[in-house]
């Protein structure tokens, strides 16, 4: 008779911070296996992030037994509980591939091509969603931007005194305002005014520590850093500092007008597709010009040794780089189906979180409500009532917070995911037939960086999830590694 065994996964210790506890998740496979007829011979219980491959022991050494067929297969309440990364993916297909069952309550991923890609793209997204949501979800970080403080290094001009509360640097913070004042004038660029600038002593944190010099780019950050006029500015939010502004409002507008204005000028006069998103071996950036009606781009460091490049050539190898990363018709639609059922997910686990915050609110009424009659009976004094009268409202404004948040979050960490599908639509028809800021946002959504090396593109470097897509048919059909020659040409990262 065939044995199966049970996984079980929490990532942490903590019960109130799992939505189905192990005790939770090991019924409702047993329900599952009772009505399937399957035999239990194992239960594992692990309580380990599944985030990073290769982390967990009691996976890892579920997976040799089912290699040595110790088992005919496993059964786990869903895909989230069995496995979060591409890499531990890869180990479960060459398990799938030797008929090893894998058995899932919340879903059924069948061991065919299309039940594969179902599996593999629900773990992407899952892996996805789990870490833009964690990046997201920093309650102290947002309470101190509330409080007026800044969780991070001081910017230059200040220094940090603790529970980031910054003051102003006595010896850098005059120079800041000076470099403000100077660039008001008009009688400055921002290269003209980081020379003038270095000449007088300001030095980046970085820069005091390595005796480096002051770079443009820095003091562009510098002049516009509404720190310095007393707003802390955070993911486009702004917040009223704590800390003793060096300039006043008007002073850092006016900086701020000049700044784009110039910027204005430079882009409307000459646009180009790929300004400012390549970079030469050398490290510096590509200037574009054009000449005899063609667009060329050449390293901005005049000791470097690097020929100019064309951009048509450049269009082709982004282009062939592209269509790598674009989903056939029908991955397409099996991304579509599984988006559907992952923003399902999304909307329940919020509802879920909802009723939980309602249910905790209307303890608390009743606890307030237990507490006036015991100060009616006698039992509190009118001190006691009025401490559990503050503690209660301070606890429903936190709770009426979150709701808040919850509300507003609805489907929009998924913009990402819609935003990869039309970009998938868009890629089909090629770079060269693009306009020109549907070709510049094409490369801007899709790469991290771009090396350009003897007339044409030399190295780049992918997202993340656009990593994970064109490296797709690995995962489904690869070692553990996801190397597979046959699959994809040597080298892929170097044309």
């Amino acid at each position: 008779m065939k044995s199966y065994v049970v996984y079980t996964r929490r990532s942490t210790s903590d019960d109130n911070h799992q939505q189905y506890s192990l005790a939770a998740q090991e019924k409702i496979c047993r329900s599952y296996a009772e009505k399937k007829e399957l035999a239990i011979t194992s239960i594992i219980r692990e309580s380990h992030s599944a985030k990073v491959a290769g982390r967990r022991p009691e996976f890892l050494q579920m997976l040799k037994d089912l290699e040595a067929k110790k088992y005919a297969g496993v059964i786990v309440h869903n895909v989230d509980r069995l496995l979060r990364s591409i890499g531990d993916f890869a180990l479960i297909d060459s398990l799938r591939n030797k008929d090893i069952e894998f058995h899932f309550v919340d879903g059924s991923y069948p061991n065919t091509p299309e039940g594969n890609m179902m599996l593999g793209i629900n773990v992407v997204f899952a892996k996805w969603y789990v870490e833009k949501l964690g990046k997201e979800v920093k309650k102290g970080f947002r309470e101190s931007l509330e409080q007026g403080r800044l969780p991070h290094e001081a910017p230059v001009g200040y220094r940090d005194i603790g529970n980031g509360l910054k003051e102003p640097d006595s010896v850098s913070a005059p120079l800041v305002r000076q470099a403000f004042e100077l660039y008001a004038s008009g009688k400055y660029s921002v290269d003209t005014l980081t020379a003038e600038m270095r000449t007088r002593g300001l030095r980046t944190k970085r820069g005091q520590r390595h005796g480096k010099g002051l770079p443009p780019s820095s003091m562009h950050r510098i002049l516009t850093n509404p720190f310095y006029c007393g707003i802390v500015r955070m993911n486009g939010v702004d917040y009223r500092g704590q800390h003793t502004p060096l300039i006043g409002r008007e002073l850092f507008d006016s900086v701020v007008l000049r700044l784009n204005q110039r910027q204005h000028r430079r882009l409307t006069a000459k646009p180009f597709s790929y300004r400012r998103l390549l970079r030469c071996t050398c490290g510096c950036y590509l200037s574009p010009y054009i000449a005899k009606g063609l667009t060329y781009y050449g390293c901005t460091n005049t000791a470097c040794k690097e020929s100019t490049t064309r951009e048509s050539v450049l269009d082709g190898h982004l282009d062939s780089i592209l269509q790598t990363v674009v989903l056939s018709e029908e991955e397409l639609a099996q991304t579509r189906k599984a988006m559907k059922q992952l923003e399902g997910f999304v909307t329940e686990d919020r509802e879920t979180k909802l009723r939980r915050i309602e249910t905790k609110k209307e303890k608390l009424r009743k606890g307030l409500d237990k507490a006036r009659q015991f100060f009616l009976d006698g039992v509190f004094d009118k001190e006691d009532l009025d401490a559990e009268k503050v503690r209660v409202a301070a606890t429903l404004e936190a709770l009426g917070k979150e709701e808040t948040r919850l509300m507003k979050m609805d489907l929009k960490r998924l913009k990402d995911v819609y935003d990869f599908l039309e970009l998938s639509k868009t890629a089909l028809d090629g770079l060269r037939s693009a306009s020109l800021q549907k070709k510049r946002g094409m490369v801007q959504v899709a790469f991290l960086e771009l090396n350009v090396r003897d007339k044409g593109l030399a190295s780049y470097k992918l997202k993340e999830e656009y990593e994970v897509v064109q490296n797709r048919s690995l995962v489904s059909s690869g070692g553990a590694d996801g190397t597979r020659t046959r699959d994809l040409p040597r080298d892929r990262r170097t044309l």
